[in-house]
Formats: structure tokens, sequence, C-alpha cells
């Protein structure tokens, strides 16, 4: 497949302001899309494309918790088509999403990321009272914990940790000795 076709092909979708519905892949030519491309300040871009099942992952509750959550993560926007930090690690948006956790009398939700080596724990925000939270970590693996905060402003959880869940690209690394995942839920 020469170069101007190729060239041709992505024009045309942006011309057209559409949706790609097929990609070149170096070894085999022309193929189905796995995720559609989407159009970003005129350029077609595979990378930020709608939602894949793969960038979400589960909430498990804790000991103590009986509630549930989901992670949807997604690429944040960038007019470059893939926003990165200043260190060159993808920026990510979460969606975080939980349900079923116990009325606090004082206090508030609070979410949290951390890498595997659980350095830098990184305070994403407080959850809205129907459980939501918008939020963006530059982190490729991490740990995602909700804990029931009492004071306003902490460093790291100091409360019981309510919900925690893994990013699918951490799910090679062993959390053996990682207090919130030992032990039964």
């Amino acid at each position: 497949m020469s170069e101007a076709l190729r060239k041709l092909a992505v024009g045309a979708a942006m011309v057209a302001g559409v949706t790609s519905t097929a990609v070149i892949t170096p070894a085999f030519g022309w193929g189905p899309a796995i995720a559609p491309m989407r159009v970003v300040s005129g350029v077609a871009h595979a990378c930020t494309a709608g939602m894949n099942p793969y960038y979400t992952f589960p909430l498990d509750p804790s000991r103590s918790s009986g509630g549930s959550g989901l992670v949807k993560v997604a690429f944040s926007d960038s007019p470059f088509g893939v926003a990165m930090s200043s260190d060159g690690h993808y920026n990510y948006a979460l969606d975080i999403t939980t349900s079923g956790l116990p009325k606090l009398d004082a206090g508030n939700y609070v979410a949290w990321a951390t890498p595997p080596n659980l350095a830098p724990i990184v305070r994403l925000g407080t959850l809205s009272a129907d459980g939501r939270l918008a939020a963006a970590v530059d982190m490729n693996k991490f740990i995602l914990i909700i804990s029931a905060e009492t004071t306003a402003q902490t460093a790291r959880w100091s409360n019981p940790i309510m919900l925690r869940g893994i990013s699918r690209s951490s799910l090679m690394h062993s959390f053996m000795g990682h207090g919130p995942f030992e032990g039964p839920c």
C-alpha cells in the first residue's frame, strides 16, 4: 500500500468528518478497525476512539464495605491526539462510579491512585453525593482506592478502605504483601 493512498484515505475521512471503518496495519495491509477512529481537531486518531471495554475495571469491596464500583479509563482529550504529562506519561481520564456504599455520618468518600509500589499516593478527589467522580491520572499501572475520610484534606488515606481496584495494565503485577489486596474480600 503506497503512502499516497494511505494519506488519501485518511484525508477523505477528515474532509468528510466521518469515522473511518478500516485501518492500515503494517504487516497485513488494509484491515478492519479495532476501534472506530475519531476526528479530533481535523486529524483522525485511533488512539482517542470511543470507550473500549478493556479500559474498564471493577472496584471490589473490602471487608468493611458492601459497595461496588466501576472505573472507565480513556485517554484524556488533546488537540495532538494523545495527552501526555511533562515527563512523558499518558494522561488518562477516569470516570469513577460507585454504588451501595453506606451513608457516612461525617466525612466523605475520597478516591486515591497509586502505582503498584504505593509511592506516590495521589488524591483524585471526593466522590459526589451520587457516588461519582471524574478525575485524571498520569500513571500507566495504578491501584485505585476509595476510602471513607473524616478530614477534608489528607496526604494519604487514613480511614477504612471501602473499595479497591487495579488498572488493566497492572494485572501482570504481583500484589502479594499489599495490605489492601490480602485475604478474602
